[in-house]
This record gives structure tokens, C-alpha cells and sequence, in this order.
């Protein structure tokens, strides 16, 4: 077979030929899974409409990874994330379970060299429909960066609100301004917000002061400052 094979070799015109036995069965199921390094590609004989199947396999993928991470905290979406990096660490290198491998761990160091980085892209291209790019980890030099780099690809900052920051003291009187007294009253809170005032204010409320006229109980609140509004609901409170 040796001398065969040899004979063939001669006969090639091509600048490097390599003798091999190629399971051509388990590079197609490879193939079709996404996880088929492109030097690959011809000894199988890639389908015209496969970049068509990708596209739509890579969009299912990516709304099923979105599915999942919906609803999740921040922190939960980093760790499904994390868990769906470290699972594709083990299963490309085979050499360790995904327990094992620490976050902050360097890819380097785990002992993934140029075609097994491919495969790595290859795995997470399939499982999250990002466009990765083959030095995906030498761009991201561990799990918890890459984990990190596809949670902004797929969740994106804009869309993930950050906690709102407390209302300063201007958006708070703008809100409660735009809010009638006679609201305030109905829904039980004017009493707590009249001792609140009150106490920020840091003197009493004189009851002999200058009334503020009826109507200002109907109107909106927008345009009173913190005496106005409580010589404003005292009038009410003696109506």
C-alpha cells in the first residue's frame, strides 16, 4: 500500500502531498456540526448552499443562546456564558473537565496551539451564531475575557440598562411637583411627606403664617417650593 501510494505520489502535481487514511464519515459530521476546520473543507465536498445553512443554523443558535439568557441577572448570563466556554475548552482539548478550569486561567497555558484554536472558534461560532474570529483566544487570553466579550456581543451594554442612579434633589421636585396636592392626599402619603419636609427643612412650620389662597389645592405643584406646599396642604388640613 506503502509503494502504491508512493507511486500515486509521483504522478500528483501538486507541491506536497501527504499519505494518510481520512475517515471522510466523521469530517462530515464535524462539518455539519460547524466545528470542521476549513483545511478540511474540500475532502468532503462542501455543499454550494452550506454558507445558506450556516447563516440560518448560526441564527437559530444565536436566538436559542438569547432565549436562555432572558430574564437572567447579569451576573447568572456571565456564568451560562462561562460554563458554555469552559465546556468547549474540555471538549476540544480533552484533557480536562470543565471544573477544572479556572476562569482566569491563560488559554496558553491550558496548551491550545493555532488548529486547536480554530476548532475552539469553530464550537462557540456553532453554539452562540457570533462571528468569531479565528485568534478569537489569542484576542481574549482566558475564559472569563472571552465569556465577557460574547456576553457584549450578544446582550450589548445599551440594551442592558445599568441600575438608575438615585434622583437628585431637582428630578426629585420635578417629579413631585407634577403630582396635584390633592393626589398626594387621596393616596395616604401627604401627611409623611409634609413631616419629611418638614424635618429636612430643619424649622417648624408656623400655622399662623400667610395661608397660600384655595385654589392652590386643585392646581398642579410644580411652581411651589417646599414652604409653599406645606402651607398649602395645612390650608387643606383646616378645610
Amino acid at each position: 500500500e506503502a509503494l502504491e501510494l508512493f507511486d500515486t505520489a509521483l504522478i500528483l502535481d501538486e507541491p506536497f502531498v501527504l499519505p494518510a487514511h481520512i475517515d471522510l464519515a466523521a469530517l462530515r459530521v464535524k462539518f455539519d456540526g460547524g466545528t470542521l476546520p476549513p483545511m478540511f473543507f474540500d475532502l468532503i465536498n462542501t455543499p454550494a448552499r452550506r454558507q445558506v445553512d450556516d447563516s440560518l443554523a448560526a441564527a437559530k443558535s444565536k436566538s436559542a443562546l438569547l432565549q436562555r439568557l432572558e430574564g437572567l441577572p447579569e451576573d447568572e448570563q456571565h456564568a451560562v456564558l462561562l460554563d458554555l466556554v469552559r465546556s468547549s475548552i474540555a471538549t476540544v482539548l480533552g484533557n480536562a473537565s470543565p471544573e477544572a478550569i479556572h476562569p482566569d486561567q491563560a488559554f496558553q497555558d491550558l496548551g491550545f496551539d493555532s488548529l486547536t484554536a480554530v476548532e475552539m472558534r469553530n464550537r462557540l461560532k456553532a453554539a452562540t451564531g457570533l462571528a468569531l474570529s479565528p485568534t478569537l483566544i489569542f484576542d481574549y487570553p482566558n475564559s472569563a475575557a472571552l465569556a465577557g466579550y460574547m456576553h457584549r456581543e450578544l446582550v450589548g451594554t445599551p440594551g442592558h440598562a445599568a441600575p438608575a442612579a438615585t434622583p437628585g434633589e431637582d428630578e426629585i421636585q420635578r417629579v413631585v411637583g407634577s403630582i396635584p396636592v390633592k393626589r398626594l392626599r387621596q393616596a395616604g402619603v401627604l401627611e409623611l411627606l409634609l413631616a419629611l419636609a418638614d424635618g429636612s427643612n430643619g424649622s417648624a412650620v408656623g400655622v399662623g403664617s400667610q395661608p397660600a389662597p384655595a385654589a392652590t389645592t386643585e392646581k398642579s405643584i410644580a411652581d411651589m417650593d417646599l414652604d409653599d406646599l406645606v402651607n398649602a396642604a395645612l390650608l387643606d388640613n383646616d378645610e
